[in-house]
């Protein structure tokens, strides 16, 4: 009886002091948490068990606290040097927080020597990184990157002294400021086993020293955005194990190693942003493992080889503002993983392949390039089911637009501008996702198809330099609520712009410039309140400028020149900025106070008069001044223009009331 009742109390007393955690350590978590202005923690109450709160996780044997995740929890405040009570640490991580304005604490890392993985990024600290985390020579892991305005005192090389265990270094956005022979001779005397290196916007600079070949276990290299100036060394081809390499933003130099392209395990290769590195492209063999090529904004040139259709890894291939040249081989519709294909700007010739794509690409972008012909068609269910953006623009492309390309279900881009398309808009029905389209400068005609006023997604339309014809008919303009860029100049559109224009409160530009627009400018533009820029000139627009337009507050740019209208040019708002030019080739038109009789006489009509003009005492007047007779000075050119506009307005009256 007595040794069952000691083996329950035993196991009691184990429950609670072993598997539970110990108070001490329970008490330092709780006076840490005080040190935060605000977190999400709250699992972390007096009289529980921290091994079982949020972000902890405990040894199973002796009950300490082992492992302290408290990453993207928002937390903000400062971090109490209580901390560093709990030497049995081996993970800690506070990544992805708010202590923005706090300093890490800048001593005491040294007790937390079981420590093998440290990760502070993004958490918002600032000022030196703390030199005792040299002293964690069980340190694997160490990720100190974007913190806020971080520095390295005295020196790289005495953060790295005692890390030699270090496998991953994450300093990316720490102000190292160091020439390349520094940083590389640091590394390889400090953390030979190194495996993954990330130091990019790091302030290095003046190339990369021959030391760095030592690290032959490097899986992971990213220097992106550090002014090497320099030359890629050779000597990378003997990083066997490298699976990742990211250079852009670098000021490289010279040829790119072509044998690069031969590691086995290399999975992401970019070196954009180099433009006076050159290189090109190998014969691409079946066993690549390429996942991700980014070249785009460098030197690289020569034909794309058809071997490209051997990496059937490949995800993302961005050759884009380089010099490559010949035709796009059909072999690239091979890569039944692509999801990014961008070759925009380069001198790519020839016919677009027709589309095989697999079901995963996302984007096609060949833009700024020599295509020539038709552009394929997509049959029914083959590829391009997921594509979102298609960017086929500033080419030379002919012919009709296919219809199947409205009809692709996940479509939100459409870019064909610049090109040599005819014929007209194709009608569909299932382009519901359309969020941006941009046919400019074709030669499409016909009517414009009511179907892209259906659009309830749309954000930017423009289909302006064709030769689009036929009556201004926006009944569905209802559904258009996220319109924001509308350009439909340089068109022969005819009749009124519709009232329901009002309904697009979305829009910053209207561009209806430069087509047989006619009827009042209607008032309901008015409404627009976030509208920028709106060009109505160079059509038969008649009528008064609606006074609504002066409640337009971000209106910057206004061209009504070259229309018909007449009265008064509107005050107040920005009307005041706008400049004559606005308003020119509207001969009825006339600010008040005329400024000269240069400009009065800019804004009449000197016409031969009609009988009605005779009887009109405005005429009269106006006659007078233009050959000296009747009044004299500024005081008579605004009684004339004041006359003047008010008979307008009675005619017009007269008008509305015998109509």
């Amino acid at each position: 009886m007595i040794s069952t009742y000691l083996t329950l109390l035993s196991l009691f007393l184990y429950i609670i002091f072993v598997s539970g955690c110990l108070p001490v350590q329970r008490s330092a978590l709780l006076q840490l948490k005080k040190g935060f202005n605000f977190s999400e923690l709250e699992s972390w109450q007096p009289n529980t068990n921290c091994c079982q709160w949020s972000g902890i996780l405990c040894d199973d044997d002796s009950g300490n606290v082992i492992h302290l995740d408290l990453s993207s929890q928002n937390i903000s405040g400062r971090i109490d040097p209580i901390l560093f009570n709990l030497t049995s640490l081996r993970a800690l991580n506070l990544a992805f927080n708010n202590f923005f304005g706090s300093f890490l604490p800048s001593s005491g890392w040294e007790k937390l020597g079981n420590l093998t993985h440290l990760d502070l990024s993004d958490s918002g600290f600032q000022g030196q990184v703390p030199i005792g985390i040299s002293r964690l020579k069980n340190l694997v892991y160490l990720d100190l990157s974007y913190l806020e305005f971080t520095y390295l005192e005295p020196n790289f090389e005495a953060l790295l002294q005692g890390l030699s265990n270090l496998r991953v270094l994450y300093l990316d956005d720490v102000n190292i400021s160091a020439s390349g022979e520094e940083w590389c001779g640091a590394l390889a005397r400090s953390t030979p086993k190194l495996q993954e290196l990330s130091l990019v916007f790091c302030s290095l600079s003046d190339g990369i020293g021959i030391s760095l070949s030592k690290l032959r276990s490097l899986s992971i290299l990213d220097l992106e955005g550090n002014n090497l100036n320099t030359n890629i060394p050779d000597f990378f081809v003997n990083f066997t194990s490298l699976f990742v390499l990211r250079l852009g933003y670098c000021g490289l130099k010279g040829f790119f190693p072509k044998d690069i392209f031969k590691l086995k395990n290399l999975t992401i290769v970019d070196v954009s942003s180099n433009p006076m590195l050159s290189g090109s492209l190998p014969d691409f063999t079946m066993d690549s493992a390429l996942k991700s090529l980014v070249l785009y904004d460098s030197k690289f040139s020569g034909f794309l080889p058809d071997t490209i259709g051997n990496v059937r890894s490949l995800e993302i291939l961005d050759l884009s503002n380089c010099n490559f040249y010949e035709k796009i081989p059909s072999s690239i519709w091979n890569l039944t993983q692509l999801r990014n294909l961008i070759l925009f700007s380069n001198n790519f010739t020839g016919l677009i392949p027709p589309f095989q794509s697999p079901s995963s690409v996302v984007e096609v972008t060949i833009a700024q390039n020599q295509k020539s012909g038709s552009i394929p068609r997509v049959y029914g269910g083959r590829g391009l089911q997921k594509l979102v953006i298609i960017d086929l623009s500033n080419n030379s492309l002919s012919g009709p637009i296919p219809e199947t390309l409205f009809n692709l279900p996940q479509l939100q881009a459409l870019l064909l501008w610049q090109n040599q398309l005819s014929g007209q808009l194709p009608v569909f029905v299932e382009a519901s996702l359309l969020k941006n389209i941009d046919l400019s400068n074709n030669n499409l005609q016909g009517k414009i198809s009511t179907a892209l006023f259906q659009l309830s997604g749309l954000e930017f339309l423009s289909l302006a330099m064709n030769n689009f014809t036929g009556f201004f008919q926006l009944d569905s303009m209802l559904f258009l609520k996220n319109l924001s860029y509308l350009d439909l100049s340089n068109n022969n559109i005819n009749g009124e712009i519709p009232t329901l224009i009002g309904n697009l409160v979305s829009l910053y530009l209207l561009n209806m410039s430069r087509n047989a627009l006619t009827g009042p400018i209607p008032h309901q533009l008015g409404s627009l309140t976030q509208l920028k820029y709106l060009d109505l000139s160079k059509n038969h627009l008649y009528g008064e400028i609606p006074l609504e337009l002066v409640s337009l507050m971000f209106l910057s740019a206004l061209n009504l020149s070259y229309n018909n209208l007449v009265g008064r040019i509107p005050k107040g708002g920005l009307f005041s900025t706008f400049s004559n030019t606005s308003f020119e080739g509207n001969v009825g038109l006339c600010r008040f106070p005329c400024n000269t009789l240069v400009e009065m006489m800019n804004n009449i009509s000197i016409s031969p008069p009609t009988l009605d003009d005779i009887e009109n005492k405005s005429y009269m007047i106006i006659l007078g001044i233009l050959f000296g007779v009747g009044f004299g000075g500024s005081m008579a050119i605004v009684i004339v223009l004041d006359v003047l506009c008010f008979d307008r307005s009675k005619r017009r009256n007269r008008r509305t009331v015998d109509g």
